[in-house]
C-alpha cells in the first residue's frame, strides 16, 4: 500500500514519524515488510522514495517470492510493484 512513511525496516535511507508509527502497528498485528532491496516505489522529477509497503503475516510471507519494484513508466508518481503468491498446497 501507499503508506507515505519512511523507514529502513522497508528500505528507505532514515525512519520519520509515520514510519514509526507503522512499524509500531506492524509490530502489533505480526506484520513484516516483504519490500526487496532499495528500489524506489516513488518517483517525482530528481526526489525518489520508498513509501509503498507490501505487508504480510508470517504465514504469507511464506508464500510471497520475488519481490520488486518495477523501473518501467506506470503513467503515474508511484512505481509498479510486483510479486508472486505460491501456494504450498498441491491443486485438486
Amino acid at each position: 500500500g501507499d503508506f507515505n512513511s519512511k523507514s529502513p525496516d522497508w528500505g528507505s535511507r532514515y525512519q520519520d514519524i509515520r514510519g514509526r508509527m507503522l512499524a509500531e502497528m506492524m509490530a502489533t498485528v505480526v506484520a513484516t515488510a516483504e519490500n526487496v532491496g532499495k528500489a524506489p516505489t516513488f518517483q517525482r522529477g530528481t526526489s525518489e522514495s520508498v513509501i509503498g509497503i507490501t505487508l504480510a503475516n508470517a504465514k504469507m510471507s511464506e508464500c510471497l517470492k520475488g519481490w520488486r519494484g518495477m523501473e518501467e513508466d506506470s503513467l503515474s508518481l508511484h512505481n509498479y510493484i510486483t510479486f508472486e503468491i505460491y501456494s504450498k498446497k498441491q491443486p485438486v
